[in-house]
């Protein structure tokens, strides 16, 4: 057996492990939601179908009542099939951006006359889509666990984030994000930015940045009447997810969005 072969062979074990684990790792993943969505009364769908018609739809009970009839019908594709414009009718960079975009393991979870809809969300970032190995290398591979809400009143357009080195380093260079002159602790710790300042100034009341200024790490995109946001770099484990969904119920309260 030559050595090429070896490595080969070896190289194959490796990645059929890694998927393998993957796959393992996922399908639990899906029979704790679907055992959550149970206890607590939830929706539970792991193909996340009713994005894909959230545009078209007022979110109202029957939705969760009689899901299937406003859910397309999930057709099998191939393994590297990703829909590529699902949710660009929000007009939300996060979904915007990117390519191999997907959503999957969705909860519907109500809010005094709303709902919001929690994910997973995977995409890609890079410099282009050329298969060839230096292209992969600069990739940057994204998930999170995505609270979305549709509002029926219009919302400014920005996005915050937690506030890194380097924005800092950009705005000594000039690049500066938008400042809340009365709130510098707050300032210090996002980044905001978007195309309307003085909409955006009067969003940010006293209240909700005291919230965001006592509960650090969200990271929000809002415009028209659709508002996406996560806390955290990453998917939220099983373990932690009831938490989580306290947590966007109390973000949300504390917004006072709906």
């Amino acid at each position: 057996m030559s050595a090429m072969f070896l490595f080969i062979s070896l190289g194959v074990i490796v990645i059929f492990l890694i998927f393998f684990i993957a796959n393992k790792f996922e399908k639990k993943r899906i029979a704790f939601l679907e055992n959550l969505a149970l206890t607590r009364g939830l929706k539970f769908d792991k193909d996340a179908r009713i994005l894909t018609r959230l545009k078209d739809l007022e979110v109202k009970k029957e939705i969760i009542a009689d899901y299937d009839k406003f859910a397309p019908e999930v057709k099998k594709k191939l393994i590297s099939f990703k829909r590529e414009e699902f949710l660009d009718y929000t007009n939300l960079q996060i979904f915007i951006r990117g390519y191999s975009k997907e959503a999957r393991n969705l909860l519907i979870i109500p809010f005094k006359d709303n709902f919001f809809f929690l994910f997973d969300y995977f995409y890609t970032i890079g410099e282009d889509r050329n298969w060839n190995t230096s292209d992969r290398d600069r990739e940057e591979k994204n998930e999170h666990t995505i609270a979305l809400i549709k509002l029926s009143s219009k919302l400014p357009d920005f996005y915050l984030r937690p506030e890194n080195i380097a924005d800092k380093i950009s705005a000594k260079l000039g690049f500066d994000d938008i400042d809340i002159e009365q709130y510098p602790e707050f300032s210090k710790k996002y980044y905001l930015l978007g195309k309307n300042e003085d909409e955006i100034l009067s969003f940010f009341t006293p209240e909700r940045i005291a919230y965001l200024e006592n509960n650090s790490g969200w990271t929000i995109y809002a415009k028209d009447n659709y508002m996406a946001f996560f806390k955290g770099v990453n998917r939220i484990s099983a373990n932690d997810y009831e938490n989580y969904i306290n947590e966007i119920s109390i973000f949300l309260g504390s917004i006072n969005v709906i």
